[in-house]
């Protein structure tokens, strides 16, 4: 995938074949993805009257969740939103590999000042977050204060 001047990035969420059980063994992988930090395209583009203007902080990638419930295969209503929320426990095993990803032009701040990171801590996910493990990455015009937020914890 090709990921673009996105809000809270991609992430992914993993529950178990059984609700409520663990899943001990459980891994996640993201291959071959490129995720770009805000692009030349204006947030506002008609000088703020009218147009789509977006202060709020960005994330290219936002951390992985583990959880021991999930909606069926084929939900039968809409999802509860914000979608990457948790809607059950989180579990503490698992883990996730991220292979062969780039991450492109992430400065501190966009257009519009607001702040922008190339990996966030999921603000709804569980006390612990499983480990993530990076290979063959590639950072390509990424700014050191654009690399990571970690929230001050609830």
């Amino acid at each position: 995938m090709t990921m673009i001047d996105n809000g809270l990035g991609m992430g992914m969420m993993r529950a178990p074949s059984v609700k409520g059980e663990y899943d001990k063994d459980a891994v996640v992988e993201l291959n071959d993805n490129k995720l770009f930090g805000a692009s030349p395209s204006p947030d506002c583009p008609q000088d703020g009257k009218g147009g789509y203007c977006d202060k709020l902080s960005r994330c290219g990638l936002l951390s992985s969740m583990f959880v021991r419930g999930g909606a069926s295969m084929h939900p039968q209503s809409p999802s509860g939103k914000p979608y990457y929320k948790s809607m059950a426990f989180g579990q503490w095993s698992g883990s996730v590999i991220l292979n062969r990803n780039k991450f492109i032009n992430w400065l501190p701040r966009t257009q519009t000042g607001a702040k922008q990171f190339v990996l966030c801590i999921n603000p709804s996910g569980s006390d612990t977050i499983q480990p993530h493990m990076f290979y063959d990455t590639e950072l390509d015009n990424v700014h050191p204060e654009a690399m990571a937020w970690i929230m001050t914890p609830p």
